[in-house]
């Protein structure tokens, strides 16, 4: 039979190998959803800037009309 000592440096052994791969699961884990938010920040960035681009070609074309019309008696 095994020896005791060498029963518990093989949970040990085995227990640290769990721990390494928590760490890595982890890690991957975190580094993916960190990736993925500024994707979607980046993503969001730029829809906001094309809804002001075309907020701000509206108001002006607006302003063109209300300054164009000509004032009815």
């Amino acid at each position: 039979m095994a020896s005791p000592r060498a029963t518990a440096e093989s949970h040990l052994n085995g227990l640290k190998k769990y721990l390494v791969g928590v760490a890595i699961s982890l890690t991957t884990a975190l580094v993916g959803q960190s990736t993925a938010l500024v994707w979607w920040a980046a993503t969001i960035d730029t829809r906001v800037m094309r809804v002001e681009k075309d907020v701000d070609g509206l108001n002006g074309r607006v302003h063109a009309i209300e300054t164009s019309r000509p004032d009815c008696p």
